[in-house]
């Protein structure tokens, strides 16, 4: 290499190098304002991050591997109601009593992530808070770690999401439990009686007569009294035991660790003698019974077995004539079932046409011209044929049907005579009488329901004779005298059936503005006999002493037809004139009737159609 060479090689390399450390200087200082700037950035992090901690509306706390509170935020501290500087220092398990239990650590916590949870705080001065907490867990500068926990007071929703619950879970008119967790109860009780080896017993409570409580008192008095049972229940109800509303006016006693089955009924007895004592209701005086259904489970019942039975229990208590406690036996469930078939077909039977009404004609035995019927019902059974009303209305009361029967029979009876007088095949005057319940007579929307109905069918008000007994009337004298008074009011007129058989005094009997006296059988059939004629004889003056009509009921013999005469009754009605005959028969029955008593003209118009008439009438 020549020495020009030389030189040029050691000028370039030394201009090299000087580049280089030029270059290394300049990236040197670039370097260092990077550090800088970075570290100028955590810092102003930090202060972000400090601001963020100190200022935030999230009660915020550090906690140690012990769970001490190494730092905290102001909303946490006032959240706990503790000076921040004592909040520092402290285990957090000892500012929220009702949060933790024993003293929390940290050190086998993920050393990543989060978790949340809820949690129920009691502070030291005693308010409790239920909160939402999250949790995340890091490794402090030291390598140890550490909890940080955000807190928000969820005690709002908490309270509603529990009252919604509750409301779930709870009937809302008592507050007892519902259907829905007294089923749940049950099973954790029949669960528990296994492992124990005690029964578990079901006691099942229905208010007797509670709809004519309602009806005749108000809706709202029929709450009252569901709130005032349901107190004097829970008043007596054992501490393990659960006490619910089953629905309407039924509640169950749920009791738990029986040692033999006649536990329970002794219990039942004890409630069942409690509830005898009136409740006092506003300013009035209420006195009720209750039908008790008692059954003891075995090793094998179900939540639904065990309720079903105590059902079939009271079931039966309210057959044999409520106010009574029946205990379950096995036998039963063939009896009730054949009770619940009957029950079905009654209510099919009503709205699907198997009921059918007979007339009886009411004569005046000084004119022997028939001048109403008596509606009385049957029931076309599909098994067992016609069924008179004595053979199902028991049955119909017990089921709270005889209001949904006294309605078809009214709107059936009530077509049919307008359609008779308007085929002018009954006199002019003809009336028809409608038997009603003791319920209607409790009842304030009785009378509109009639009114109601005679202005759909077309039938003029005064054809309408309503027949009432006299226990019913004596049930609730003024409200059935306001009942009476409406009815007349628009034209109706009201009987009171079978006399004699009640406890009415004549004093009672002049305050209650009825038409007509129908006055019993049992006195009818004594009528030849000297004792039976002189107390129809008086009861027929006094009928007539009150301006009441007096219709004499069981006749059925000519001979006491004539005695009646000669006594001074007005009307008659029995076999004696005519049975109880369906519509299609009965007209026939009347005509010839008129034409044994000398009555040439009949009972039809010669220019009315000769359509006979049936069931489809109507």
């Amino acid at each position: 290499m020549n020495p020009e060479t030389t030189v040029i090689v050691v000028a370039a390399s030394s201009i090299g190098v000087f580049l280089a450390v030029v270059l290394l200087a300049y990236l040197g200082i670039r370097g260092r304002r990077s550090r800088l700037r970075v570290i100028d950035q955590l810092g102003h992090a930090k202060v972000t991050l400090d601001a963020a901690f100190v200022n935030s509306s999230m009660a915020t706390v550090v906690l140690d591997e012990d769970g001490v509170a190494l730092e905290c935020n102001l909303a946490f501290a006032t959240l706990v109601q503790q000076p921040q500087s004592e909040v520092v220092g402290r285990q957090h398990a000892d500012l929220v009593l009702g949060g933790y239990t024993g003293r929390q650590r940290v050190e086998n916590a993920p050393r990543s992530g989060s978790k949340q949870r809820e949690a129920r705080y009691k502070l030291e001065s005693g308010i409790e808070l239920w909160v939402s907490e999250s949790t995340t867990t890091f490794l402090g500068p030291d390598e140890q770690p550490r909890t940080l926990m955000q807190i928000v007071d969820v005690s709002r929703d908490r309270k509603i999401r529990d009252d919604l619950q509750r409301r779930v879970m709870h009937d809302g008119l008592t507050r007892l439990p519902n259907r829905a967790l007294l089923g749940d109860r049950i099973i954790q009780a029949l669960i528990r009686g296994r492992r124990t080896g005690y029964s578990t017993g079901v006691i099942l409570f229905d208010i007797d007569y509670f709809k004519t409580i309602n009806d005749s008192l108000g809706h709202h008095i029929g709450d009252q009294v569901i709130r005032e049972v349901a107190d004097r229940l829970r008043a007596n109800t054992r501490v393990a035991d659960t006490l619910a509303r089953f629905g309407g006016d039924e509640f169950v006693m749920l009791c738990e660790g029986l040692e033999k089955p006649a536990d329970a009924l002794v219990l039942a007895e004890r409630l069942q003698h409690l509830m005898r004592e009136p409740f006092e209701i506003g300013n009035r005086s209420v006195a009720l019974t209750l039908s008790i259904g008692v059954a003891v489970s075995n090793s094998s019942d179900t939540p639904q077995a065990l309720l079903r039975d105590a059902d079939l229990a009271m079931y039966q208590a309210k057959e044999l004539g409520r106010d009574r406690i029946s205990m379950f036996a096995r036998e039963m469930r063939e009896h009730v079932a054949d009770s619940w078939a009957l029950e079905d077909q009654l209510r099919a039977a009503i709205t699907g046409g198997d009921l059918r009404l007979h007339y009886q004609a009411m004569m005046d035995v000084k004119t022997r011209k028939v001048v109403g019927y008596e509606s009385l019902v049957r029931w076309v059974h599909p098994m067992r044929g016609m069924l008179n009303p004595g053979e199902f209305l028991h049955v119909a009361e017990q089921l709270d049907l005889l209001t949904d029967i006294d309605e078809w029979t009214l709107r059936t009876a009530s077509a049919q005579m307008a359609d008779w007088l308007r085929r002018r095949q009954v006199p002019a005057d003809c009336v028809i009488g409608v038997n009603a319940s003791a319920r209607n007579f409790v009842n304030a929307a009785y009378p509109s329901l009639v009114k109601g109905i005679l202005e759909q069918t077309g039938l003029p008000p005064e054809h309408v004779v309503i027949e009432i007994t006299e226990d019913a009337v004596l049930s609730n004298t003024d409200r059935a005298d306001r009942i009476i008074q409406e009815l007349r009011s628009f034209g109706v007129r009201v009987a009171i059936d079978d006399f004699g058989t009640g406890y009415s005094s004549f004093s009672q009997l002049a305050t209650l503005e009825f038409d007509f006296l129908k006055i019993d059988q049992s006195f009818t059939n004594q009528i030849n006999e000297r004792p039976g004629r002189e107390i129809v004889f008086a009861l027929i003056q006094m009928a007539r002493a009150l301006g009441l009509t007096t219709v004499i009921e069981g006749v059925e013999s000519e001979a006491a037809l004539a005695m009646l005469v000669e006594l001074g009754a007005d009307l008659a009605q029995g076999y004696a004139i005519a049975r109880p005959l369906p519509p299609e028969q009965v007209l026939q029955a009347t005509d010839q009737l008129a034409l044994v008593n000398g009555d040439v003209s009949g009972s039809s118009d010669d220019t009315a159609e000769s359509v006979p008439v049936t069931d489809a009438a109507f």
